[in-house]
C-alpha cells in the first residue's frame, strides 16, 4: 500500500526552520505533518479545536485537552498508559455498550500484535462508521461528568482549610503527610 492508493496527492514536512515537499500524484490532498517545540496549551487547544477532528496523543496532559474539544482521539500510547486505555475500554463495555464502533475502537489503541497497516485499516474503517463521533462525545461527556476529581479534589481542599481555620490539628497534619507523600489520596479519604 502506498498514500496515493488514499489520495493523498503531497506530504508537507514542516520542521522549522526547514520544510520539504514530496508530490505522490497530480491531485489528491495534502498531508502537512507540522512539527513543533515548546507549545503552550492555549495553542494546543486551538490547534485541537481546529483542525481535522481526528487528533493523535500521546500522554495523560494532552487526553485531558481532548477532552475539552470535538476531537476524536487516536491515542498513541506507550507501555506505561496501555493500562490506562484498558480501563478506559472498560469503562465504554460498561456504560457506551449500544455505540458497538466505539466499543471496536478502543482494543485497537493498544492492540500490539497488530501490524501498523492493520490498525490503521481497521481504524480507518471505523471512523467511516458515523456512531463513532458519537459514542466519543458520549464517552467525553460521561468522563468529565462521573470520572471526574474536580469536585472531589475541591471539597477535600475546602474541608481541610475549615480544619486548619478552626484549629483541628489531626486533619491538618494528616493533610500535610499527604501533600508530602507520606500517605496515600485512599488513605486520607479513610483514616478516621
Amino acid at each position: 500500500m502506498h498514500l496515493a492508493d488514499f489520495g493523498v496527492k503531497e506530504i508537507h514536512i514542516d520542521d522549522h526552520p526547514t520544510t520539504s515537499k514530496l508530490t505522490l500524484q497530480e491531485t489528491g490532498k495534502t498531508l502537512t505533518i507540522k512539527h513543533q517545540k515548546n507549545i503552550s496549551q492555549k495553542e494546543i487547544m486551538r490547534l485541537m479545536t481546529t483542525c481535522n477532528p481526528f487528533v493523535g496523543i500521546r500522554g495523560d496532559g494532552s487526553f485531558t485537552e481532548c477532552l475539552a474539544t470535538d476531537a476524536i482521539f487516536f491515542y498513541d500510547a506507550l507501555d506505561h498508559a496501555i493500562p490506562f486505555l484498558i480501563d478506559l475500554n472498560g469503562v465504554a463495555g460498561k456504560h457506551l455498550l449500544p455505540y458497538f464502533s466505539l466499543c471496536e475502537y478502543l482494543p485497537i489503541l493498544y492492540q500490539i500484535k497488530m501490524t501498523p497497516i492493520d490498525r490503521a485499516k481497521k481504524i480507518a474503517e471505523l471512523l467511516h462508521d458515523p456512531s463513532l463521533p458519537i459514542g466519543i462525545e458520549k464517552l467525553k461527556a460521561l468522563l468529565r461528568e462521573k470520572y471526574s476529581f474536580n469536585h472531589s479534589l475541591l471539597h477535600l481542599i475546602k474541608q481541610n482549610y475549615s480544619f486548619y481555620a478552626n484549629g483541628s490539628h489531626k486533619e491538618s497534619l494528616l493533610f500535610k503527610d499527604f501533600l508530602n507523600g507520606k500517605i496515600s489520596l485512599y488513605e486520607l479519604l479513610t483514616i478516621s
